[in-house]
């Protein structure tokens, strides 16, 4: 056990103290406490603390070196059956920064400490009250800022991601217990069918895996929303459109080309997904040093992106207004958006210049019109549909740190190497042994994990107090 693992094991018999609401004015914050003795600790501050009633609630009023601290509600819960798995006491005081920090700092003179980011729900953890990836459920649930996030956070609390994982588990075992029979009778004869059932068995758990994989990549874009750039030349529409999409006046729009010299951003919601619109300056040449920091910023905030909308006008020629080499390689879902329609004769399909229509770079171009518009709700279904794929479902979708993902996309490869082994009939010691692989890395997503650098990697995003 490294030094840095030692000491955070002797930490946990600490009595650890925050306030688990928001800092700031409210009606009421509430104090946690919990370690071994935290109702004796909590009772120099009210003597009939350590000897209440467990999971009742009572009107203590709270006193340090001879002073009125508060009035509170104090709740003792005692180990196991708390939040951590400790003993566990909880303060609802009157919302005052000042009274919250005189209650704080009385608790951590009476022998407390302040607790780290995740202390709490790192310790329900090692305490047996939480499997890892629920416990992750638990910042992503405080966190998640669209009700789609929402959903997925609840999904991974509530087992989700546990008991599909159990299913392909268990199937792997049987599969690997078939190939590891037919290894102990390999002198003789094995039928070709056999092998191919098998071999199908194999590949559709991979094919189960890989929806899998496909669920926590949606689960990644509800968690954290999706960034939309907004891109083209001057004087395309970039801001009107950005407007028509969040539908208020929130970009500057003049016939002026470069109007636009900084990103603007907007944060909305659509159906329930966090959408993050970024409009951008006109990308070009230009002498004018502002424009050319405008310039640097847009090609900032495209390289980051996860869709990118490269708005043409209409009444431009194709080879002229067609998205750059640099944006159609880049690694953003890309849109090409045909604006100012409505100076068209036709606005629903610009024929009068077939080149946007026949590109196959960027296939069906969407026509729109910021002005009138036109395609406006049929961009907003593009851009989701883009994002989460073309389902545009959310109900499957899971979210957990990249270590866990890393090591389920490790599980799909080994089970990838064990199906070609079954398919060639040739290999199968090499297919039994992708086939431990495979499930030793499922296994150790829900198994108890004593890494200390992962551990603090996924707590560290919790904020003080939960």
């Amino acid at each position: 056990m490294s030094d840095s693992a030692r000491d955070k094991a002797l930490q946990i018999h600490d009595i650890i103290v925050a306030e688990c609401t928001p800092p700031g004015r409210a009606a009421i914050s509430l104090v946690r406490l919990s370690g071994p003795g935290a109702a004796e600790l909590a009772s120099k501050l009210h003597p009939d603390i350590a000897t209440q009633a467990s999971r009742r609630a009572y009107l203590r009023t709270l006193r340090h070196d001879g002073q009125v601290l508060d009035e509170a509600i104090v709740t003792v819960f005692p180990a196991p059956r708390s939040y951590t798995g400790q003993d566990t006491v909880e303060i609802s005081l009157h919302g005052n920064p000042l009274i919250v920090g005189r209650v704080i700092s009385a608790l951590i003179q009476a022998g407390a400490r302040s607790a780290e980011p995740g202390e709490f729900t790192r310790r329900a953890y090692l305490n047996g009250r939480l499997p890892l990836v629920r416990a992750e459920a638990v910042a992503q649930l405080i966190h998640a800022e669209s009700d789609a996030a929402l959903r997925a956070a609840r999904r991974l609390y509530e087992g989700g991601l546990e008991k599909r994982l159990e299913k392909i588990r268990a199937a792997l075992l049987d599969l690997l217990a078939e190939v590891e029979a037919l290894i102990d009778f390999v002198e003789e004869d094995i039928e070709p069918r056999e092998l191919k059932v098998l071999h199908e068995d194999c590949q559709a758990l991979n094919q189960q895996l890989h929806q899998l994989l496909g669920s926590l990549a949606q689960g990644r874009i509800l968690s954290q929303g999706i960034s939309v750039a907004i891109a083209g030349l001057p004087n395309a529409g970039k801001s009107s459109l950005l407007n028509a999409l969040a539908q208020r006046d929130r970009a500057i729009v003049a016939p002026t080309p470069g109007t636009t010299r900084d990103t603007i951003e907007v944060a909305l919601q659509w159906d329930g997904i966090a959408i993050r619109l970024i409009d951008t300056a006109g990308l070009r040449d230009t002498a004018d040093p502002v424009e050319q920091e405008g310039v640097r910023r847009s090609r900032e905030a495209l390289a980051v992106a996860d869709i990118i909308l490269w708005v043409s006008d209409a009444t431009v020629p194709a080879d002229v207004s067609f998205p750059p080499q640099d944006i159609i390689s880049s690694t953003a879902q890309l849109i090409h958006v045909i604006n100012k329609t409505d100076l068209l004769a036709h606005p629903s399909s610009p024929s009068d210049n077939l080149a946007f229509k026949n590109n196959s770079d960027v296939p069906d171009p969407l026509c729109v019109s910021a002005l009138t518009g036109l395609g406006i709700a049929e961009l907003r279904a593009r851009i989701i549909t883009k994002a989460l794929g073309t389902s545009a479902q959310d109900a499957d979708a899971l979210t957990i740190h990249e270590h866990h993902q890393a090591t389920l996309r490790q599980a799909h490869q080994y089970l990838a190497q064990a199906a070609e082994a079954l398919r060639s009939g040739l290999y199968l010691d090499l297919c039994a042994i992708d086939l431990r692989s495979a499930l030793s890395a499922i296994s150790s997503i829900t198994e108890r994990v004593d890494n200390e650098e992962l551990l603090g990697a996924i707590f560290s995003r919790f904020c003080i107090g939960k």
